[in-house]
């Protein structure tokens, strides 16, 4: 997985928003309406409730699960340039993505909840590949999460002339899962770990 684009991340996360309050995304995936977040100047506050002590290294420290609009952002400059890139030019591929949402959100979402996870990482699979189990960047990164190759086989991912799991959406986002557990756990971020 590479290093994101954090003003195309925003924009992505702030277009889902935005459609799921003004195109009934909500009611076409059965999920009730969000209630505070078609505020016109699309800023976000950032809760406050970061940890300030760790736990005892002999139980595993649970992660916060951050609500999408735990996220404090602003949508200005690059991130509104994001979001008219994904409205309006690229329009009818933001619908194929959000099409592959629907289809792939209930496995991503049982396997983040499985690894206690924030929901939210699954738009991360959407801005690295819009949901694509064959997407390959000029890298050579491959599948749905973007795995390069190495990293791939770091997490139990088998790449020969045969196989390839980068492109099996299952056993890829558990290496995605694990993966995110593991920066978690390094930096204490979820800002740094995506």
């Amino acid at each position: 997985m590479g290093r994101l684009n954090q003003p195309r991340v925003y924009a992505l996360m702030g277009f889902v928003i935005l459609f799921s309050v003004s195109c009934s995304f909500s009611t076409r995936f059965s999920e009730p309406p969000p209630t505070e977040s078609a505020d016109a100047s699309l800023v976000i506050p950032a809760t406050s409730g970061a940890r300030t002590s760790p736990l005892p290294a002999s139980k595993p420290q649970p992660m916060p699960k951050p609500d999408l609009l735990d996220y404090p952002f602003s949508a200005a400059g690059d991130v509104n340039r994001w979001i008219r890139f994904y409205t309006v030019r690229y329009r009818g591929s933001m619908q194929i993505f959000l099409d592959r949402y629907a289809y792939y959100r209930p496995m991503i979402e049982e396997i983040l909840a499985e690894y206690d996870l924030p929901t939210e990482l699954i738009y991360m699979a959407m801005v690295e590949s819009g949901f694509r189990n064959h997407a390959i960047s000029p890298a050579e990164a491959g599948g749905m999460w973007q795995f390069m190759p190495a990293t791939g086989a770091h997490f139990g991912l088998k790449m020969n002339r045969l196989v390839d799991d980068r492109r099996d959406s299952i056993r890829a986002t558990r290496a995605a899962a694990t993966y995110l557990t593991d920066l978690y756990q390094m930096f204490q971020s979820w800002h740094l770990a995506m």
